[in-house]
């Protein structure tokens, strides 16, 4: 899996899939000066798209599960999700208003509101066939409201984010390799046909295996060296 993390200013985008990641996230945004630190937290948070191995990319990608006509319901990639993200930004950042006081120059960012985008990716094996890049346009947005302070400082910019996180209890896997299936067992070895895959790495429950080999451990060794070099 390849994911690449934009570092550019004023673009904030976090990744919180198998790691355990501690954040500076308010409810919708924070400011960047005043507030106290909060733990990041989704147990309770309400996702605005899901993905899960039982959706569908033509789906609104808006419920957490199918519903029971299998007519909406969760997106099936990340991929999807990240299409969405972007029309969903277009939608709720909207430019700045004229600030209340006729003297306040304000800042440089172009946007005035906006709202936190939370992506809940549940439970199941995500395989990718290509990697899975975030860009800028991935990522939240800094805005500035028409409050400014007293100090004409920029106390009013407030950060949103965009946040993709397992939903909460469940482990989802992002991988680029390819899963193998139909495996059999036969006495105390599983074999199964990898159709004609070069298979140069085997994971198996997040544990790397060593491929099939002799002896299984150690090495051959010759028993004396020889005298000649030919």
């Amino acid at each position: 899996m390849v994911v690449k993390k934009a570092n550019t200013s004023g673009i904030l985008l976090t990744v919180l899939l198998l790691l355990t990641i501690e954040m500076t996230l308010h409810a919708q945004g924070k400011y960047l000066r005043g507030e106290v630190w909060h733990k990041f937290d989704v147990d309770n948070a309400v996702a605005d798209f899901y993905v899960s191995p039982k959706g569908n990319d033509a789906w609104s990608g808006t419920l957490e599960a199918p519903n029971a006509s299998k007519t909406d319901g969760p997106f099936r990639t990340i991929t999807q999700a990240q299409k969405a993200v972007k029309e969903l930004k277009k939608k709720v950042y909207k430019p700045e208003e004229i600030p209340i006081v006729e003297g306040y120059i304000g800042s440089p960012h172009k946007l005035g509101s906006g709202k936190d985008i939370l992506v809940l990716i549940r439970e199941g094996y995500y395989e990718l066939k290509e990697p899975l890049t975030f860009a800028p346009e991935d990522g939240g947005e800094r805005v500035e409201t028409n409050q400014p302070s007293g100090a004409y400082e920029y106390h009013k910019l407030k950060d949103h984010y965009v946040t993709y996180a397992a939903y909460p209890g469940e482990h989802p896997i992002i991988s680029g390799g390819k899963s193998i299936s139909n495996w059999k067992k036969e006495g105390n070895i599983w074999h199964t046909n990898t159709n004609g895959l070069d298979v140069k790495k085997l994971v198996v429950n997040g544990k790397m295996q060593t491929i099939a080999r002799t002896p299984n451990s150690g090495y051959y060794v010759m028993p004396k060296a020889a005298k000649s070099t030919t």
